[in-house]
């Protein structure tokens, strides 16, 4: 999914990144850090500094109860519990599993739980000095 603060993906002018979103309702928490699963496949989208925008992972906290995940009004979208990201920019992409019937291969991602997803946060990651850090043109 690529994510923009105006314009698209076609058009330049505007900064943009991509971010791969997934959702969990039984976080691993250790710490400082916040362990997920991920497959090796969607470990691979994210890994290595060869794309043109930076790319993350999104990790979303929702309640187990689905019918508490979110409320909306016109006025207002209320959404539980948390979201945290990870750049893998600095990790090697992973071998293809061996064996091909293997495909739920996965990586244990860690995931710092400074890296709560703001509005301060999001923002800092469309910044120019970000997109420098992880090679993104």
């Amino acid at each position: 999914m690529a994510v923009g603060l105006c314009g698209t993906q076609r058009d330049r002018r505007f900064p943009a990144i991509e971010a791969q979103v997934k959702c969990t309702s039984s976080p691993d928490f250790h710490g400082d850090y916040l362990h997920y699963k991920l497959k090796v496949k969607n470990y691979n989208q994210l890994a290595g500094p060869d794309y043109e925008m930076p790319r993350f992972l999104f990790l979303v906290l929702a309640p187990p109860d689905a019918s508490t995940w979110s409320h909306a009004t016109e006025y207002r979208l209320r959404l539980r519990n948390a979201a945290y990201w990870l750049c893998l920019h600095d990790q090697e992409p992973l071998p293809p599993p061996e064996n091909k019937s293997k495909t739920d291969s996965t990586r244990t991602v860690y995931i710092p739980r400074a890296n709560l997803l703001t509005a301060d946060s999001l923002h800092e990651l469309f910044a120019e000095d970000y997109r420098e850090l992880v090679g993104a043109s």
